[in-house]
């Protein structure tokens, strides 16, 4: 009983130090990545699967490993906020995400699956070309967002940041206006699909998150740490739903 008890505490600790919502994300980025590959239902394969499974694999646990880094370097500043703080410097923290998410996880997920596991030659597809722009812009946006909950440890720890100079309200709207941008372009690209049923998904589906969206942020309360979190969480899900939608832009 007592050793089953220490595994519930240490994969509590576990999935506390790792971030979950990071990692969930990384491994539907593969996820999605993958099945952009696919060109038809013959390409769903066994071997399809195990390089599927491969890839999430890796990109996860590579996502827990950066997320427990951050957790270990940032335990004084955590003490003021415990909740989310990553880089002292925004720009290369930015940078970062930006690089992993939007482009790596991306780009090599999706080569990985065309050209070893499939067998064609790397050819850059629509689906593609809009997930990394798209989830580039939601990698920027928590990158700046992740700042807005933490103006009180940057401060005491002499951290500039976009939160701590322009305020918490400008850099709020400043992400909502990215977010909102991010699904008009994919609605445009979507728009330019020959395939009927893909135009109405991509068209509709990213009206109704962008409608969604823009309500729910005018309910928040930027003066309370808890709104401002729960917000955060909410573009970690838009970008699940982002991931799920990818693949059947074509």
């Amino acid at each position: 009983m007592n050793v089953w008890k220490a595994l519930i505490c240490w994969l509590k600790i576990f999935y506390a130090f790792t971030r979950p919502y990071s990692c969930i994300g990384a491994i539907l980025g593969a996820t999605s990545s993958s099945l952009m590959a696919i060109e038809s239902f013959s390409d769903i394969s066994l071997s399809f699967f195990i390089g599927l499974l491969k890839v999430a694999s890796v990109f996860g646990c590579m996502f827990s490993y950066a997320n427990g880094i951050n957790q270990i370097f940032d335990i004084e500043i955590d003490k003021v906020l415990p909740f989310l703080r990553w880089k002292k410097r925004e720009i290369t923290a930015m940078l970062s995400i930006i690089a992993n998410r939007g482009i790596v996880l991306q780009l090599s997920t999706f080569l990985h699956m065309q050209t070893f596991v499939l067998g064609r030659q790397t050819n850059f597809s629509k689906p593609l070309i809009l997930g990394a722009i798209v989830v580039s812009i939601f990698s920027a946006v928590v990158a700046l967002f992740k700042d807005v909950p933490d103006i009180e440890g940057d401060k005491k720890f002499g951290i500039r940041s976009l939160a701590t100079s322009l305020g918490p309200k400008k850099v709020f709207w400043i992400c909502v206006c990215l977010l909102e941008m991010a699904y008009i372009f994919a609605m445009v690209f979507g728009a330019t699909s020959s395939r009927p049923w893909s135009k109405l998904i991509t068209i509709l589906s990213h009206s109704v998150l962008a409608l969604m969206l823009w309500k729910q942020s005018e309910s928040i309360d930027l003066k309370d740490k808890f709104s401002l979190q729960s917000f955060y969480m909410l573009i970690w899900k838009l970008l699940y739903v982002e991931y799920m939608l990818l693949p059947f832009v074509r």
